[in-house]
């Protein structure tokens, strides 16, 4: 594997352990693409650039916002003791 594919392969190797069941299936129906697909991308196994790259992306956003959402509840929670 060169280059780019490498590059993303790196990425969604170390994103897999924070990427729910759910965030699977919404990437799935959001990009047309099989769970096995998403299982080997996650699993460094990028056969498509552009469709790796749009997986990376869909999978951090996911990512991002849930962890943006338990920040925001940690902070309530936190704030009310």
């Amino acid at each position: 594997m060169k280059g780019q594919r490498l590059q993303l392969a790196q990425a969604l190797i170390r994103i897999a352990p924070e990427v729910t069941a759910k965030d699977r299936t919404e990437c799935c129906k959001k990009l047309k693409v099989s769970k096995q697909t998403i299982c080997y991308y996650l699993n460094g196994k990028v056969t498509n650039t552009d469709k790796g790259l749009q997986v990376l992306e869909f999978l951090k956003d996911k990512i991002q916002n849930r962890q943006q959402e338990i920040n925001n509840y940690v902070g309530r929670t936190t704030q009310s003791h």
